[in-house]
C-alpha cells in the first residue's frame, strides 16, 4: 500500500520538476532574529517570590514528595 503511494508521490514530484521556473524570481523570506537579546533586568526578590508559597525552607519552596 505505502509503496504504491510513494510511487504516486514521486511521479507527482517529477511532474512538478518539469514546470519551467527559470523566469520566476526566488522568494526567500528575510531572516529575522527570533530570540530577544539576553539583557539582565530586575526581577522579583526572593521574599516576593516566596510570599505565596504554602511551605518554604532556606529560600526554597517545599513540595510534597511524589516519587518513592
Amino acid at each position: 500500500k505505502f509503496t504504491a503511494q510513494l510511487g504516486q508521490i514521486l511521479a507527482h514530484m517529477e511532474t512538478l520538476g518539469q514546470i519551467p521556473t527559470g523566469d520566476v524570481p526566488e522568494v526567500v523570506p528575510p531572516a529575522k532574529p527570533v530570540l530577544r537579546k539576553d539583557i539582565p533586568t530586575p526581577s522579583l526578590s526572593v521574599e516576593a517570590a516566596l510570599s505565596n508559597a504554602p511551605a518554604q525552607s532556606n529560600d526554597l519552596i517545599l513540595v510534597p514528595k511524589i516519587v518513592e
